[in-house]
């Protein structure tokens, strides 16, 4: 049998539930909302649910898994950065009205700082 797996990082996009950032921010921005957040010193490998879709799709075409191998794969961009830089880009991008207030809310207790996979970043 041939098996791949597939570990998906901090995936983002349309159809994450509401109270995920990703949407949470888009939501806040389109209503000119302001957030309040964390600090957002935490250091996460976000990559879009495009990304991932494609990687899984080529993964099933893959002719170079070897039967009774498993072939173990991290799913992220190869970028790191903090969750604070991840909502600014996309609140500029989005052209946000309201504030992002960093640093309101307190981290969650046990909240890993730094959760990324290695690996190289994404092709242009």
């Amino acid at each position: 049998m041939k098996l791949s797996i597939h570990r998906i990082f901090q995936v983002f996009g349309e159809g994450e539930a509401e109270s995920r950032l990703w949407p949470m921010l888009r939501a806040a921005a389109q209503a000119g909302r302001d957030v309040e957040m964390t600090p957002g010193a935490q250091i996460r490998d976000f990559v879009p649910a495009e990304v991932v879709a494609e990687r899984l799709l080529r993964a099933c075409e893959r002719q170079d898994i070897i039967p009774g191998i498993a072939l173990i794969e991290n799913v992220g961009s190869g970028q790191p950065r903090t969750v604070r830089e991840f909502a600014e880009e996309w609140w500029q991008r989005w052209n946000g009205q309201g504030r992002l207030s960093f640093g309101v809310k307190p981290y969650r207790a046990g909240e890993v700082m730094r959760y990324v996979p290695a690996l190289p970043p994404l092709p242009s």
